[in-house]
């Protein structure tokens, strides 16, 4: 027998769908409102206690090389997910076990190619996503305070936390959820504004509690262009080179910077790797003088223009054309090494963490006596006669809520909750709970709400799998959703109902109330289990991926010969 790295389609599938299993098994045990906590313990640290998906799931381990990869799969995709809305881990989990175990029988047993099952999948996915969003509601201080309500398993004391912050600041304020040091939980009110892509590598941190960089009074250099030829990397240069080598080398103060561009070439540098190679051998304390804020692009660039106009930043840009650009230098519009220090601008503190950006009291927002500036309140009012004008017209919820956002993140509004707990475990649990309601709410906030506990999936599957346009392939995977959605279901409901016949009936209930899933904890159609609408758009999109590069693979390929234990 030839011995190779090589695990044949069979194999891969069963081992796969054992994995998937494994996993939906494991999860479901925390899954809903009566799911229980997982102990977590790691050598030399105290237990955790948890039911949050995404923790238990980083926390399983597995041996084998394939089972590894479906876990890291599972793992990376729902990652985004927990970013984006809060914690539906466990509802990606188990849905996708379901959904793959009729895909690989649905594939196995009509000989699929695996572009056609690809193709006739998405499309399905889209269809669902679609009709998902036809129920997108607007939000309402009452609708946050349900959502947390249920993000935080019926946990009052912080549905109304977050209720009075909504209350307080507007259905855009921006939250941030914190651990508490004292043991108690609190607000803390920052006038800033909040930029949604973070600092380039985990180097630059300097506060170990928040695994942010914190910079006081930093000098912002805004490049609107990349950082990726001779001229962009020698400007560059001349602002590392006389804010932080320069001083270092003579023994005298640092000037704090913050470079923001949309990418960096390292190649056209000649001090970048100098100094994050000095900083990846500093320890915290010796750092909070330097970051780099890029993939800028990815954030909302209107309210990127907001947050260096406020600052006060100028354009340093690349030129096409050289007399564009000789009018510009001798204009004093062009970045030059003589004259880049010019284009800087400043605020009070820039504290930067993988995701996010917050700008603390902006240098161009006030006046010196304190006083909001001419520039900031026109800006502000042409903002709120936008906002204005849309309700007007009658624009749609995203188009609102998009310069809503705007005007909110304009205005400074930012909110940080700081949980606590008797114990690190009281609050590490208690924060993930906080974590997941704030995330969710402030996605309700920006795409609407519709109701939870995988509702709005629920009826979508149901609706598509009767659409007349599907294909005889598009047909079935609909209905396989359709399916998987039910057991989900089914899996919720039999944790309070010990009947398979009562909990049928209650989820062909749910399909047709206009009042949304039964909430388990009354056992009424009370229409209070609520989520937002992207929860199951995000899940759709997690499990698409998921399932089709997993079920679209015929073979497996070993790290090593020797752990083909297949």
């Amino acid at each position: 027998m030839v011995m190779t790295n090589v695990v044949k389609k069979e194999t891969l599938r069963k081992v796969q769908l054992e994995t998937l299993n494994t996993l939906k098994n494991v999860l479901a045990k925390s899954f809903g409102p009566f799911g229980s906590n997982t102990i977590i313990y790691k050598n030399g640290g105290l237990p955790r206690y948890t039911k949050d998906g995404h923790t238990i799931l980083s926390s399983l381990m597995f041996s084998g090389d394939i089972e590894r990869s479906v876990h890291s799969d599972i793992l990376e995709e729902t990652s985004t997910q927990a970013k984006k809305v809060g914690d539906s881990t466990t509802s990606i989990t188990i849905l996708s076990a379901l959904i793959f175990e009729k895909l690989a029988k649905l594939e196995a047993s009509n000989n699929i190619p695996p572009k056609d099952l690809e193709e006739a999948f998405k499309n399905v996915t889209t269809k669902i996503k679609k009709e998902i969003l036809k129920h997108a509601k607007t939000t309402t201080v009452e609708d946050m305070y349900k959502i947390a309500l249920i993000s935080t398993n019926n946990n009052e004391d912080f549905a109304n936390e977050i209720k009075h912050v909504y209350n307080e600041y507007g259905n855009d304020v921006y939250i941030d959820v914190k651990a508490s040091v004292n043991g108690t939980t609190y607000l803390k009110e920052l006038n800033g504004m909040i930029l949604d892509c973070g600092t380039l590598d985990p180097i630059f941190t300097n506060n170990p509690e928040t695994n942010s960089c914190d910079i006081l009074s930093p000098k912002i250099y805004k490049f609107i262009d990349p950082i990726d030829d001779m001229e962009m990397g020698q400007l560059l240069d001349t602002i590392i080179s006389d804010n932080i080598i320069k001083p270092m080398s003579n023994k005298k103060p640092v000037i704090p910077t913050i470079i923001m561009a949309p990418k960096i070439s390292r190649d056209f540098s000649r001090t970048i790797d100098t100094i994050m190679d000095f900083l990846a051998r500093s320890s915290n304390s010796n750092k909070g003088y330097f970051n780099i804020i890029t993939n800028i692009t990815s954030a909302d660039m209107e309210q990127y223009e907001d947050i260096c106009t406020m600052c006060g930043c100028r354009d340093i840009k690349k030129y096409i054309d050289p007399k564009v650009y000789e009018m510009d230098v001798k204009n004093g519009n062009a970045a030059t090494v003589k004259n880049v220090h010019k284009f800087a601008g400043t605020a009070e503190m820039v504290s930067s963490d993988i995701n996010k950006s917050k700008f603390i009291n902006p240098a161009a927002m006030y006046n010196e006596d304190g006083s909001y500036s001419d520039l900031y309140k026109n800006r502000l009012e042409w903002l709120e006669n936008q906002v204005k004008k849309l309700e007007i017209e009658g624009n749609n919820t995203i188009d609102i809520y998009n310069v809503k956002k705007r005007l909110n993140s304009f205005k400074g509004k930012m909110v940080e909750i700081y949980v606590g707990g008797i114990t690190v475990a009281d609050r590490d649990q208690a924060r993930d709970l906080m974590e997941d309601a704030v995330l969710n709410c402030r996605s309700a906030s920006k795409n609407g709400f519709g109701f939870g506990a995988n509702y709005e999936g629920l009826r979508a599957a149901d609706i598509v799998s009767t659409y007349e346009t599907n294909s005889e392939l598009e047909n079935n995977i609909a209905c396989e959703i359709f399916n998987a959605y039910k057991e989900i279901s089914k899996i919720l409901y039999l944790s309070v109902v010990n009947n398979e016949d009562e909990v049928r009936e209650i989820i062909d209930l749910s399909i047709v109330s206009n009042d949304g899933p039964m909430n388990i904890r009354t056992k009424k159609w009370d229409g209070s289990v609520l989520s937002s609408i992207d929860t199951d758009i995000c899940t759709i999109d997690t499990i698409s991926k998921i399932v089709t590069i997993m079920a679209t693979a015929n073979q497996f390929l070993m790290s090593n010969i020797n752990n083909n234990i297949y």
